[in-house]
């Protein structure tokens, strides 16, 4: 940690801590550091942690970087590239346009494509683990990632309340990637509506909410859902079905609202996928101009603002104090947390892997290349 000067805390929660810090031999170099509160004796026991296994093999420009692993004093340490906000926060400034929101939802389910085809999935997706850099969106925070290929149970605390999809609220054991797309479907409504879909007070609350908008379990909408209502002990149902576009308030256009449908399919096995979903005509966009579309616009703006502060104006920079996110969001989460454990297949050159990890320092530093290296022979792959 000595090449890293810490500047300010970021977030803090109850598995780590995050921090804004620079190089010091390069001080406008800034990146984003995730310490972990568990200690660790040995890089062996850092290398079966979920999130380290994901990172390295998700390179995407819709997914945060891991730049290197640092573990000293037993205490590991993940360096991020570093971004300057999330998309939680980008809300609370302003309403995005049809254009903002067709990029952003383009962005991010580029990366979950991504993701899922590389065989893993988020499990924890909401507005503040998506980050910005430089306008472009990053999916970050894959503490509660899981292989798509592991095998269930999984554990059912998993996912912010308000972004849950039924089948977790039911506490399935075996959810898998449809999870992460139906997330996604509660974060493109609210960027239109500016508000949470389904702001559900407890789990129950959001089933109730998610029936009134989308139908509940029957034998023809979700076969599999009927046994999981009966066994969660729900009995009472709303009176009436008022529709997604009654629930978002008529503010969603028709063609977005198809989407959003789609990737809110109660029956997960009938839910679009993230390739799906960048196929709808919705999302069919060209990226660059809508990028420069947004840059021009931005730019007018921000000048207003500076004529009207030098106008002795009130128009001073809009989201004033909010500062930089962490890049791995919220380290915490209030409405409700979970992880479950991942049962590791690995056998083949385990003692020559060992043998070599015990070599390295308890202070070390790996690179993001290193570590593909190390985990691949520990998985066999050389």
């Amino acid at each position: 940690m000595q090449k890293y000067t810490v500047t300010k805390t970021l977030g803090t929660g109850a598995f780590g801590d995050v921090f804004q810090a620079c190089l010091r031999s390069n001080p406008e170099e800034r990146v984003a550091i995730k310490k972990i509160k568990q200690k660790y004796k040995s890089w062996k026991e850092c290398l079966h942690l979920r999130e380290l296994a994901s990172l390295k093999v998700l390179r995407h420009v819709n997914i945060v970087r891991l730049k290197e692993m640092i573990l000293e004093n037993e205490l590991l340490h993940f360096v991020f590239e570093y971004c300057d906000g999330n998309l939680y926060e980008e809300m609370k400034k302003e309403r995005f346009s049809r254009e903002r929101i067709q990029l952003s939802m383009r962005q991010i389910f580029s990366g979950i494509s991504y993701m899922h085809k590389q065989g893993y999935f988020h499990r924890d997706m909401k507005p503040e683990n998506v980050l910005i850099k430089d306008g472009v969106l990053k999916l970050a925070d894959f503490g509660l990632a899981r292989e798509v290929r592991s095998r269930p149970p999984y554990t059912m605390y998993v996912s912010t309340r308000w972004y849950r999809s039924p089948e977790l609220l039911l506490r399935s054991e075996t959810y898998n990637s449809p999870v992460d797309v139906w997330a996604c479907g509660c974060i493109m409504a609210e960027l239109f509506m500016n508000d949470p879909l389904f702001a559900g007070q407890s789990e129950v609350d959001m089933l109730m909410k998610i029936f009134m908008a989308c139908g509940w379990p029957t034998k023809s909408s979700w076969p599999e859902g009927v046994p999981l209502l009966q066994t969660r002990g729900i009995t009472t149902l709303p009176e009436k079905i008022i529709g997604l576009e009654s629930m978002t308030k008529n503010r969603v256009p028709h063609d977005a609202m198809d989407l959003i449908r789609h990737c809110m399919t109660l029956d997960p096995a009938r839910r679009y996928s993230g390739l799906n979903a960048l196929k709808h005509p919705f999302l069919s966009i060209d990226e660059a101009a809508i990028t420069r579309q947004l840059s021009l616009g931005s730019r007018a703006e921000m000048e207003r603002r500076v004529e009207g502060k030098m106008g002795g104006g009130s128009g001073g920079a809009a989201g004033g104090g909010g500062g930089a996110s962490a890049v791995e969001g919220k380290t915490g989460d209030p409405a409700g947390q979970g992880s479950g454990e991942r049962p590791r297949r690995i056998e083949g050159k385990r003692s020559q892997f060992e043998s070599k990890v015990a070599e390295r320092s308890l202070n070390d530093t790996v690179d993001t290349d290193d570590l593909t290296a190390l985990l691949d022979e520990m998985e066999g792959k050389h």
